[in-house]
């Protein structure tokens, strides 16, 4: 589980984050604040590392210590793959520490919404978080003798 490579099933919570809901911008940084961006996903990761989650997953890749989460444009890839919003956010851990590091004042999330972003939290008994090499074999080698 440590590494990412199982499966994990426990309590923890759901975010989702979405881009505004904006139609007229009066400035090109009204433009670029109304939109979810990399850092945006890897500071809400922080800020749930930091209240001890145990697993996470983006869009339903596993994020471990070597996931890359990058800006392309108009969309984000992580591990090499593309994801659009929205971007569902799901970590295991004790639910109640998880969700109140989302809605600490000082958190990232709660900067998003001062931004106007389009977010949801959820806390939850029973959340699924894939494991990093899901639908991968994994095959080991013998060593030599």
């Amino acid at each position: 589980m440590l590494y990412g490579i199982e499966p994990v099933i426990g309590p923890g919570v759901i975010v989702k984050l979405d881009d505004a809901k904006k139609s007229n911008y009066e400035s090109d940084f009204d433009l670029w604040n109304s939109i979810v961006h990399d850092f945006d996903i890897r500071q809400i990761i922080i800020d749930l590392k930091n209240a001890d989650a145990e697993a996470i997953e983006v869009n339903g890749y596993r994020v471990v210590s070597t996931t890359s989460i990058t800006c392309e444009g108009p969309i984000i890839m992580i591990n090499g793959n593309y994801i659009t919003p929205p971007f569902t956010i799901k970590a295991i851990g004790d639910k109640d520490a998880l969700y109140y590091a989302m809605y600490n004042p000082d958190s990232w999330y709660k900067t998003m919404e001062l931004r106007g972003l389009r977010l949801s939290l959820k806390r939850s008994d029973n959340i699924s978080v894939s494991g990093i090499n899901d639908g991968i074999e994994i095959k080991y080698l013998k060593p030599k003798k």
